[in-house]
């Protein structure tokens, strides 16, 4: 995962990734024949920022890649968990941890409101985990190249080392006694989701601090994981934790 070059398709994904990561980016390849407002922006930022731009011959880039321009890059990389957490903690920092969560547009979904709303880093199991791509930088918004990316074998052990660190975990879940908004003074933490129709598991969710619930009218059971995450990473920046400047 963390050794496989990136080829960017989508034009909004090229521009994010100039913007964001010009470092990561080795080439950007156009086609002489496309033209329009936002290719001509790529190929801008791309010149910018030191980005080699090559134009090809008639549509090869179109017929190779589906699109008017790709953007090759180098691998982004995917931290361990107790390289993120050494890298990112402090007393108000919080983090999302995503429970079996594999598909790419609510993957991307997260990332974007856990970086828009502060949170240090996004944690997924290893097993099933979606690749940073095109696909889940365009669902991100960019996100995925702006916030750290980590990845665990085993959530367990992740618990017990953020605990030794002295970070709490906090399930959102709606067996949970606690409403979202009412959080606890300031403290290091994990927010811990699951899928819209598995949920966390009770085995889980009993090695967890604090169970919180995001109340809703009752004839709805769950919202989709990335709304989820979204309130919740929206109320730890209400709280002060995380990194937001507003």
């Amino acid at each position: 995962m963390n050794d496989a070059p990136l080829v960017l398709t989508s034009l909004r994904a090229i521009e994010e990734a100039l913007l964001s990561r010009p470092d990561k980016a080795a080439r950007l390849l156009v086609s002489p024949r496309q033209q329009g407002g936002r290719l001509e922006r790529v190929i801008h930022l791309a010149r910018k920022a030191g980005v080699p731009v090559a134009f090809t011959a008639a549509n090869a880039v179109k017929k190779k890649y589906g699109a008017p321009a790709a953007l090759l890059m180098h691998a982004v990389p995917i931290l361990s968990f107790e390289d993120l957490i050494g890298r990112t903690a402090t007393e108000s920092a919080y983090w999302v941890m995503l429970w079996k969560v594999t598909n790419v547009g609510n993957f991307g979904a997260v990332i974007r409101s856990a970086y828009a709303f502060g949170a240090a880093g996004v944690i997924a199991l290893r097993k099933g985990m979606p690749a940073v791509s095109n696909d889940l930088i365009h669902a991100s918004a960019g996100a995925a190249l702006r916030l750290p990316i980590a990845a665990v074998d085993s959530a367990a052990k992740a618990f017990r080392y953020a605990r030794a660190a002295g970070i709490e975990i906090w399930a959102l879940d709606n067996k949970g006694d606690r409403p979202v908004s009412e959080l606890p003074a300031r403290r290091p933490h994990i927010w811990l989701a699951g899928t819209e129709d598995r949920g966390l598991p009770n085995s889980t969710l009993q090695q967890v601090n604090a169970i919180f619930r995001i109340p809703m009218r009752p004839e709805m059971e769950s919202l989709n994981v990335s709304v989820s995450v979204a309130v919740a990473c929206y109320e730890s920046s209400k709280h002060h934790y995380g990194t937001t400047t507003a």
